[in-house]
């Protein structure tokens, strides 16, 4: 069935309420069923129906210090700690500290990367990411409201470690502003926020003409 078009009707008609939050995270709901039946009714799983791959996906674990040598044993190759908690104009060695005992722990070759869950402002931000630089962060993760877009501009020009966001976001014309002024090095748009599935093939298309990264968010 026509899919795409059934979310173009969805949109249209529930523009009155905003493009963002709950009634795209509604959309975006309704547009996975849909694929769910194009993909049962092409008797195929979803990864088929988008064309195949013919590499594995890579993901990463999600935690703290505790637990870590567990995770790792499980074969993860690359793991993300949340930190948004603590404070970088207060907390600085703590969190340097924590990052330094990380690596010793999962040595070189395992990725690591910070969440700051929307938790800090510029100034921190780039006191944490110069303090952090020396651990080779995959990137740094959400510091700043998502709105702040003047703020993620001087991260992009000033922060030694990629900054990665963007599962706030909604619809690939939002991912696509976001994109035209490069506010991210690695964009995480969430499945079931952003649109569905239908956005989701859409914003990927818009990362590989901007040449820039996708990892998407969870799955809230």
């Amino acid at each position: 069935g026509d899919v795409e078009g059934l979310w173009d009707g969805m949109y249209r008609h529930t523009a009155a309420f905003g493009r963002k939050g709950i009634t795209m995270m509604a959309i975006s709901g309704v547009d996975l069923a849909l694929w769910d039946l194009r993909g049962k009714r092409a008797n195929k799983p979803l990864v088929e129906v988008l064309g195949g791959t013919r590499m594995a996906v890579p993901s990463y674990r999600t935690g703290g210090r505790q637990g870590l040598e567990d995770v790792l044993a499980q074969g993860y190759q690359a793991v993300k700690f949340g930190i948004g908690a603590m404070n970088p104009h207060e907390e600085l060695d703590a969190i340097g500290n924590l990052f330094h005992e990380v690596r010793e722990v999962v040595g070189s070759d395992i990725r690591v990367m910070c969440d700051a869950s929307m938790g800090w402002d510029v100034e921190g931000t780039l006191r944490a990411a110069v303090r952090l630089a020396e651990y080779n962060l995959t990137w740094l993760e959400e510091p700043l409201l998502p709105e702040d877009f003047d703020g993620y501009e001087r991260l992009m020009r000033e922060s030694p470690i990629p900054i990665a966001s963007g599962e706030h976001e909604y619809t690939a014309r939002g991912f696509e502003a976001l994109m035209k002024r490069g506010l991210h090095a690695i964009y995480q748009p969430d499945v079931c926020w952003c649109g569905g599935l239908t956005e989701l093939v859409k914003i990927y298309g818009l990362a590989k003409e901007y040449d820039v990264e996708v990892c998407p968010h969870r799955g809230g």
